[in-house]
C-alpha cells in the first residue's frame, strides 16, 4: 500500500541540524507520530472501500485496527508534550 504516497523521512544535515540529542528526539517523535497518522486514514479509507462492496467484516477489523492506532497515537502525542 506504500505505492501512492510518499515516506519523507526527516534526515537533516550540517546546516539544519539539530543542537541536541533531545532535539533528534522531538523530531524523530514528530515524524513518527505524523507518519502513524498518514497511514491510520489510508487504513481507514481502504476499510471504506471494502465495506462499500461488501467486505464488512474485514472492514470492521481495519477500523478496530485504525482505532488502537489511534491510541497509540495519542500515547505518543503525549509523550513528545513532556519533551517540549
Amino acid at each position: 500500500m506504500h505505492d501512492d504516497h510518499e515516506h519523507k523521512h526527516g534526515h537533516v544535515s550540517g546546516h539544519g541540524a539539530p543542537a541536541s540529542p533531545a532535539d533528534k528526539e522531538r523530531m524523530l517523535l514528530t515524524y513518527m507520530l505524523e507518519h502513524n497518522r498518514e497511514h491510520t486514514a489510508e487504513l481507514r479509507a481502504l476499510a471504506e472501500k471494502l465495506r462499500a462492496r461488501g467486505d464488512a467484516s474485514a472492514a470492521e477489523k481495519m477500523e478496530d485496527a485504525a482505532a488502537r492506532y489511534d491510541a497509540g497515537d495519542a500515547l505518543l502525542a503525549e509523550a513528545l508534550g513532556y519533551l517540549e
